[in-house]
């Protein structure tokens, strides 16, 4: 029924046991960039992550598993990354307790009827981020023309996203008594090939970054 209803909505799908070596030959692992195991099974998740590891190494993979025990046990396997459902769940409830305001505002960005969205970008080479240098983060917000930027790479450790009020005029992190806590991002930094950042914004404004980054990328590449 899950295949089915799969192949209703448009999605190539392959029906099979996933810990079998030729379905996931099948499915195309050799040349897949990522694969995701999500079975009830937690041994068969951990056997997915085995075959594919060994079929191609460089796969990136992401398991499910419903106990602290077998996090340990996938990660052994291979996997990537290892989440664990019931422990997520737990925490969002308690997220929901502690932090209203945050679990609201992520939920606004994973909704797909807002246009305020959240994406990571990667810097790749020759792109017209490439080699750039900014005198701030705030610069570099206001040259993407985002609400804020958060850096992911460990090169830019200690620096800070910036969100910009342009009715208060001022630039910082909102705290729940409508104050901005500074943000201490004058610090002059270049980004290079492979740096990351995670960017908030419009979904027209997002997907003319990725634009501009192939692009230039194709343009200035030999």
């Amino acid at each position: 029924q899950i295949c089915e209803l799969a192949k209703k909505n448009g999605f190539l799908t392959i029906e099979g046991d996933a810990t079998n070596d030729e379905i996931l030959l099948k499915a195309g692992v050799k040349s897949a960039k990522c694969i995701i195991a999500v079975t009830s099974s937690d041994s068969d998740n951990g056997f997915v992550c085995l075959s594919a590891k060994k079929l191609n190494s460089n796969l990136k993979v992401i398991c499910r598993a419903s106990t602290s025990e077998w996090v340990s046990k996938i990660k052994l396997a291979g996997a990537d990354e290892v989440v664990l459902v019931y422990s997520n769940s737990a925490k969002r409830i308690v997220n929901f307790i502690l932090r209203p305001g945050i679990v609201e505002f992520l939920d606004i960005l994973r909704d797909e009827k807002t246009d305020l969205f959240m994406e990571e970008i990667v810097v790749t080479a020759n792109s017209f981020l490439d080699g750039k240098r900014f005198s701030s983060w705030e610069e570099l917000r206001k040259f993407l023309n985002v609400c804020a930027v958060i850096p992911l790479s460990k090169s830019f450790e200690g620096s800070f996203c910036t969100l910009w009020d342009s009715v208060n005029n001022v630039s910082g992190i909102p705290s729940s008594k409508d104050e901005y806590i500074t943000c201490p991002h004058d610090k002059e930094f270049v980004l290079n090939e492979s740096d990351k950042l995670i960017v908030i914004g419009t979904k027209s404004g997002i997907e003319r970054i990725n634009k501009l980054m192939i692009e230039k990328s194709e343009l200035k590449s030999p």
